[in-house]
């Protein structure tokens, strides 16, 4: 059940989602994982996630296209990007979305909890 401290995280490679899933438990933020965008349209609780960390790029949807489709659910908690394949363009259109944090993997855990905690409190 997801509670004011619950972090969602899309990723589609199962070892990001694990090792990223440990430390936000580490944390004690309450996790929900999700491999696939379509994991994600299936979750009914989206309105009380703390925050979204979305890989970019998914293997059907791009995590571009689930910050649109959380932004036409009303859905207003912050999104925290991260992707494996930088480019400017793809940079560029993270930034312009309005995510709290762009990070590009390989990327140290450090960085990630304090994106985290950082969106959260703005």
């Amino acid at each position: 059940m997801a509670t004011r401290k619950a972090v969602l995280v899309v990723d589609d490679d199962p070892n990001v989602l694990k090792s990223i899933g440990r430390l936000l438990k580490a944390a004690r933020f309450d996790v929900i994982a999700y491999a696939s965008a379509e994991e994600l349209y299936r979750c009914s609780n989206l309105h009380e996630i703390a925050c979204f960390v979305l890989d970019i790029h998914l293997n059907s949807v791009s995590g571009l296209d689930l910050r649109r489709h959380l932004e036409v659910l009303g859905v207003q908690s912050p999104v925290i990007f991260i992707t494996a394949d930088d480019s400017s363009v793809t940079r560029d259109r993270a930034l312009a979305s309005g995510c709290s944090e762009y990070l590009i993997k390989p990327f140290q855990a450090k960085f990630l909890l304090k994106a985290i905690e950082d969106a959260m409190e703005a």
